[in-house]
């Protein structure tokens, strides 16, 4: 299947997904159906155990919701788009594979909230920033997003970064466990992929089952808000 807004790279058994849409790496209602059906053919693909994330560009891994995009949808389009981002964040939440992010830039937005999903996060440490601009914005969390963040980083953490719309960048993200590790511009690929090679090496049912464990109360909250709205 090809993807207009995604690049699909082999390394080895890892499969590196690059966002590529427009300069931001913004995400529009056709990229999100597209990550839902990426993962779907990577979770039925046997050669693939584990998923690396990472955007186009040395600027921004995902500036989040394309608002160019949103301010025309209109009325009827909102609600929809709000569901497919729960949809799309529930998808990457539940896959059974290892899922990493490599952040080649700044993750703004829905792009910091979906990061949220994957189980390892790993930043540049010369460029780029993490935020949740929702704060400044005007734009509230819904369908499960505010238990996926809440779930997701530590509470200190995740209440400043809400609350002040903060930006954070590499190193201080390591202190304040966002991600796991900072590296420089040309060493963050290589070394997320080291990392992904670790995990991979699992035992896919047994990574899965821990995974969902862990995060049930989260994917509870996801399932309940899809089922509200369906």
């Amino acid at each position: 299947m090809a993807f207009s807004s995604l690049q699909l790279t082999p390394q080895g058994d890892i499969m590196v997904v690059t966002l590529q849409r427009k300069t931001d790496n913004s995400m529009d209602l056709d990229t999100l159906q597209e990550l839902i059906d990426c993962l779907d053919q990577l979770e039925e693909d046997k050669s693939v155990k584990a998923v690396v994330f990472t955007g186009q560009g040395e600027k921004y891994f995902s500036t989040g919701i394309d608002l160019e995009w949103f301010t025309q949808a209109g009325p009827e389009g909102v609600p929809v788009f709000v569901r497919k981002i729960a949809e799309m964040t529930h998808r990457t939440l539940t896959f059974p594979k290892p899922t990493i992010g490599a952040f080649n830039g700044h993750c703004f937005g829905l792009g910091a909230i979906w990061s949220c999903a994957f189980d390892f996060r790993f930043m540049r440490q010369d460029r780029g920033w993490f935020c949740f601009p929702e704060v400044d914005v005007n734009i509230p969390l819904s369908g499960g997003m505010r238990e996926l963040v809440r779930g997701t980083l530590p509470f200190a953490t995740c209440n400043r970064l809400l609350l002040t719309g903060q930006r954070v960048g590499g190193d201080e993200a390591v202190k304040m466990g966002i991600v796991e590790a900072a590296f420089a511009k040309e060493e963050l690929l290589e070394k997320t992929l080291a990392f992904a090679q670790i995990v991979a090496a699992k035992e896919q049912s047994i990574y899965a089952s821990l995974k969902h464990d862990l995060r049930h109360d989260v994917i509870a909250a996801y399932a309940k808000y899809l089922e509200e709205t369906a």
